[in-house]
């Protein structure tokens, strides 16, 4: 089923108005290393750059009060500690486990359950959208698709009976996908309505998966009936498109009644448990025979042209070998899925990574009476030093990165900018912009030099980058400054760009550059950690 905390977490964003890619959310959230525990949930809000809010507070009546309408909280729940999103009704608050499990409870009884341990989102002027714009043209698309097929649908309006017939294929079609994904694991808005909750009499899950699930030990029901209901809409639109009739439709219909009634008595007699979408699919294959039944009435029900008949093999045949293709790599879409998601989770372990970082040996960054650039937090404890070169390709992303960490972590780290280019040849590109940026640095500041930076690295061309930022002024000045660096560079053998230096230790090479942003948080605290031990040493002697 769908992850319940992935679920609450997007719930409480949904309901302070903050738009969120559902599904990156919940692959971020489950490839964390501390999943599922509260520190997932705010080192993913903090990821996402949300503003939030972790507390401990007193559960009383005046705190409750002044707590935000909304927020995701831990209540006691048959003797354990779980989250819930919790919502304020005037007096009342709704407490979500998940999609299927809400109650209503009035403040008294929510302070009995509450722990005082929450989390509270706010929505931010500068919050970013991140529902992806591929997204939203496959949304538009989906919906162009809809009002074209109604369109046309309308166009070509064949008789009553047949559109019924259709649109009643159609539910049955949405039933029986609906049941799909749920032996999945996955969540839908038809599943939830039909399936939610479960108790000794119903059980959607217990008896789609059971023996009797299966037709002839092998093919499964949910299969049969996916295929069922595409074989009649494809074999439907055929004959409409062929000015066919339907009576070859009708007769499968017909034909398949007898499976209606093997279900109803394998859930009633054998599982003992109902499922209510298998319900909805009996209800609706009994539909098709009404409507079949009220077609032919009269009419000899056995009449067919043979172009009907090859419409309607060619429909269930097209039908058969699509979803025959399709479940199978759906379902390996969904395990390697799983792999990803414990890879990331086992990537992004901060114990792994330190292990590797304290592998190399550590090395002085420090440069004295230096200009360099240095963009952060210029106290930070954690350090990272980027040697870069502004005709570098691979340098470009490490660029990205550290646009990404002075968006999120500006107060946490220094970034300590340092070129590798050839300063013995003043007149080489790389080392007219280096110069320039310096010098930009240190007379309009760190915004300024940041943007001219995004330029150059961003795919601006030499001269445009020249006649936009033009030249350093005091080529000499800051050429000493330039050396400094480079002479740093080759002292350290550091002969290829870029090259990240993390309080002196090379960056792991078994981890994308792009990975250290999940573990500045870590290191940041590992950095304290270590000055707060030093200084509590220094004052024992």
């Amino acid at each position: 089923m769908e992850d319940t905390l992935a679920f609450q977490v997007y719930q409480l964003l949904s309901l302070n108005g903050i738009n969120m890619d559902k599904r990156e959310l919940v692959f971020q959230i489950k490839s964390h290393p501390s999943y599922p525990s509260l520190h997932a949930v705010t080192g993913v809000l903090d990821h996402f750059n949300f503003d939030n809010l972790a507390l401990d507070v007193p559960v009383t009546s005046e705190v409750l009060e002044q707590l935000p309408p909304c927020f995701l909280a831990q209540v006691r729940r048959d003797g354990h500690e779980v989250f819930a999103v919790v919502t304020r009704m005037d007096t009342d608050y709704l407490v979500s486990f998940s999609a299927k499990e809400r109650i209503q409870l009035t403040a008294s009884q929510f302070l009995e359950a509450f722990t005082g341990i929450l989390v509270a989102v706010e929505k931010s002027k500068e919050e970013e959208s991140y529902t992806p714009q591929r997204k939203r043209v496959q949304n538009a698309l989906y919906l162009l698709t809809v009002v074209g097929i109604l369109g046309w649908f309308i166009w070509i309006f064949p008789g009553t009976l047949e559109l019924v017939f259709m649109a009643v294929a159609v539910i049955g079609f949405l039933f029986s996908y609906a049941i799909i994904q749920q032996e999945q694991g996955v969540e839908t808005s038809l599943g939830n309505a039909f399936c939610s909750g479960i108790s000794e009499q119903r059980n959607c899950i217990a008896v789609v998966q059971s023996e009797g699930g299966t037709l002839f030990g092998k093919l499964k029901l949910s299969t049969s009936s996916v295929v069922y209901f595409s074989g009649l809409l494809l074999s439907g639109l055929f004959l409409i498109i062929g000015n066919g009739e339907f009576n070859a439709l009708y007769l499968l219909s017909i034909i398949a009644l007898p499976i209606t009634i093997y279900s109803i008595y394998y859930q009633w007699v054998v599982t003992k448990k109902w499922c209510a979408l298998c319900l909805g699919i009996v209800a609706v294959l009994w539909l098709t025979v009404g409507i079949s039944t009220g077609a032919t009435w009269g009419s000899p029900l056995f009449e067919f042209q043979v172009k009907d008949i090859l419409a309607v093999s060619v429909g269930f045949l097209a039908a058969t070998a699509f979803w025959l293709w399709l479940l199978p790599n759906y379902e390996l879409l969904k395990r390697l899925q799983q792999i990803k998601i414990e890879a990331f989770r086992f990537k992004r372990n901060f114990h792994l990574f330190k292990g590797l970082l304290d592998k190399s040996q550590p090395i002085s960054t420090e440069i004295q009476d230096s200009q360099e650039l240095v963009f952060g937090n210029k106290h930070a404890l954690l350090s990272v030093t980027v040697v870069t070169n502004p005709f570098c390709g691979h340098c470009k992303a490490v660029h990205t990165l550290i646009k990404d960490l002075l968006k999120k972590h500006n107060d946490k780290v220094k970034i300590i900018i340092r070129f590798g280019v050839n300063s013995d040849i003043s007149d080489s590109n790389g080392t007219i912009v280096a110069l320039r940026l310096l010098e930009l640095f240190n007379t309009k500041g760190a915004n300024v030099c940041l943007e001219a930076m995004h330029d150059i690295y961003g795919g601006v061309s030499i001269g445009e980058w020249l006649n936009k930022w033009g030249t350093c002024t005091k080529e000499e000045h800051y050429l000493n400054f330039l050396k400094r660096g480079t002479d740093w560079t080759r002292e350290h053998q550091i002969n290829f760009t870029p090259e990240i230096l993390v309080n002196g230790r090379s960056y792991p090479k078994e981890y994308k550059r792009s990975d250290l942003i999940y573990f500045i948080e870590e290191l940041e605290e590992t950095c304290c950690g270590s000055k707060t031990t030093a200084t509590a040493t220094s004052e024992i002697v």
